[in-house]
């Protein structure tokens, strides 16, 4: 059975994570698996009482596919090593701006996905997530910035989505031509998994602001965008950093480009 990890504070934002995940499972047949780390063992009786009561509040059925992990450890690391422990397909992260877990925002929220071969779904304390009919993944000129599309296509797959494809505009010639080669590469692969896609090329100045424009204009349920650790270019990390910070709300799926590289140039794109 395919897997989701939802990291749980207790609080609300990550409450709502779960109820999201809890949804998928139960559409689409995966587990779900919880994980609250602690700071110190002495927690950890009262933390088991709280996931208890936090489990409790699902029927009977749903609790069966609700899998709870208190582990002591650091939040930068031991969500990712989860992650890869149980084999999950994502980690659903509610992040709010004041809490331990989810202070995510800034610098923090690269620390805690660096590193990880398990994409996250990041949903903002006043963001919401649903039924996912429209992903915007962005793509450039290095290779890397396709290396999101496996996760995007097993999403598109769960919810039918249509699969936009964002770049820059460049005037350029040779610029032009790489971003037509990764932008033919993935398109060839979505039409082999049965995925709608188009594409969106936007002016470069400005570029954020125009991609936020452009996805809170166009129903965009969801952001697809690989994460950079060593890049100065517009698709940096900190520009990853930015989308998950968006003022539309939009929940963003991101991944360590590094983390997962391997092999030759598209292997990490075979589904």
């Amino acid at each position: 059975m395919k897997k989701l990890l939802v990291p749980i504070d207790f609080e609300e934002t990550t409450k709502k994570a779960l109820n999201y995940a809890v949804k998928i499972a139960q559409d689409f047949d995966y587990e779900v698996h919880l994980l609250h780390l602690l700071d110190s063992e002495n927690e950890r009786s009262s933390v088991k009482n709280k996931m208890n009561q936090l489990i409790d509040q699902f029927d009977s059925s749903t609790q069966d596919i609700l899998k709870p992990h208190i582990l002591q450890g650091k939040i930068d690391k031991d969500i990712s090593k989860t992650a890869e422990t149980i084999e999950a397909s994502f980690i659903i992260m509610g992040t709010h701006k004041n809490k331990r877990l989810s202070k995510v925002f800034g610098s923090k929220a690269i620390k805690v996905v660096s590193e990880s071969k398990t994409p996250f779904i990041i949903i903002q304390e006043d963001g919401s997530l649903g039924n996912i009919n429209k992903i915007a993944m962005t793509i450039d000129l290095e290779k890397e910035s396709v290396q999101i599309v496996k996760a995007a296509t097993e999403l598109s797959k769960i919810f039918g989505s249509e699969i936009i494809l964002v770049g820059g505009d460049h005037t350029d010639p040779s610029l032009k031509s790489k971003v037509a080669v990764n932008v033919t590469t993935t398109r060839r692969l979505l039409a082999k998994n049965g995925i709608k896609s188009s594409v969106e090329l936007l002016e470069r100045k400005n570029f954020l602001e125009n991609f936020i424009d452009y996805c809170a204009s166009n129903g965009i349920d969801l952001i697809a965008a690989t994460y950079y650790p060593d890049t100065f270019t517009v698709f940096s990390s900190k520009f990853v950093q930015k989308l998950m910070e968006n003022e539309a709300g939009i929940p963003v799926l991101t991944l360590d480009s590094q983390a997962v590289t391997k092999g030759t140039q598209y292997s990490f794109m075979s589904i």
